[in-house]
């Protein structure tokens, strides 16, 4: 994709930079060679979300070995249960029946992560999930 100077680039050396850096002192450090699940969380309503995402889609598909892109929308959970609006009645029903109106399938989600971390794929996986 060619964007205009100024706009987001996917910078894939630049994040596993940035990484290593927060790691510091931790007692963890990257593995030298791992393959990257990208999980965007980001919207594609809004033009600058919608940039990033095509341009991190766009990396993955044309480095496969260096990982993979996976598009999580979260554009469902708008309302906020703690607002004052809400009593505790209607609070507690929408805990009990979250997996029914979200939008974003988290219940669902969570489960896949799971999944995720408990699967041998034979190289280290660095999961990187962002907003």
């Amino acid at each position: 994709m060619i964007l205009p100077p100024g706009y987001y680039q996917f910078d894939y050396d630049a994040l596993v930079s940035s990484m290593e850096r927060a790691l510091k002192g931790t007692g963890v450090t990257m593995p030298s060679t791992f393959y990257m699940i990208d999980i965007s969380f980001l919207n594609m309503y809004d033009g600058h979300q919608a940039v990033r995402n095509s341009n991190e889609w766009l990396y993955f598909n044309q480095n496969p070995q260096k990982g993979a892109y996976v598009f999580w929308e979260t554009k469902g959970e708008r309302d906020d249960p703690l607002d004052t609006y809400i009593t505790p009645a209607m609070f507690n029903f929408t805990i009990q029946n979250y997996a029914t109106y979200s939008h974003d399938m988290m219940t669902y989600r969570v489960s896949q992560l799971r999944e995720l971390f408990h699967t041998d794929m034979n190289i280290p996986v660095v999961v990187y999930g962002h907003w």
